[in-house]
């Protein structure tokens, strides 16, 4: 009997311990929720979008050109068996492109839906991770080509400002969805 009363002690210690930790745990300061996205460089500017509006990040295949479309829409790729629309981000919002440094543009896969296609950005810099509170949606300033596309901005660590463009915004625009002369 002393030996089952020593092991009940032992669980009532430990159930105590367990009790004051959680008690602990409640007054510490929340975990501050983060902000992900994919950085990238198109024509000098620093841009960034959010990670879960790119289904993938890869080098420029070969492209298909397609007659009749505008100059921005460079034409198709065969992607893993699936036609992409292979689009030049630069010269949609800029209405100029450039073809230097070929070897560092990137491709920015979007899939929203029933919309799928690739943007040929400049360079991709990798994920930045930010705290949320810290995106300003509100009182950019931002240049006319990307003032209906920039959902926010951030200040980075090197004090920087990195704009937040949101893709889901292009894909909704009628000039974007139609690349037709």
């Amino acid at each position: 009997m002393v030996h089952a009363s020593q092991a009940y002690m032992k669980l009532a210690e430990i159930d105590e311990r367990h009790r004051a930790q959680r008690a602990d745990v409640s007054l510490l300061p929340m975990e501050r929720p983060l902000w992900t996205g994919i950085r990238f460089l198109l024509q000098g500017r620093r841009l960034v979008c959010p990670v879960n509006e790119v289904a993938e990040v890869s080098t420029i295949p070969k492209i298909t050109p397609i007659p009749g479309v505008l100059s921005w829409m460079k034409g198709l790729a065969n992607v893993r068996g699936r036609l992409l629309p292979i689009i030049d981000l630069s010269a949609f919002l800029f209405h100029e492109s450039d073809n230097n440094r070929m070897q560092l543009k990137r491709l920015l896969v979007i899939e929203q839906g029933a919309l799928y296609c690739g943007l040929i950005v400049d360079e991709v810099l990798g994920r930045q991770h930010q705290l949320l509170e810290t995106v300003v949606v509100a009182e950019c300033i931002v240049e006319p080509a990307l003032k209906l596309y920039v959902a926010g901005e951030f200040t980075g660590t090197e004090g920087e400002t990195w704009q937040v463009l949101s893709l889901v915004r292009l894909l909704e625009n009628q000039n974007f969805l139609n690349a037709a002369l």
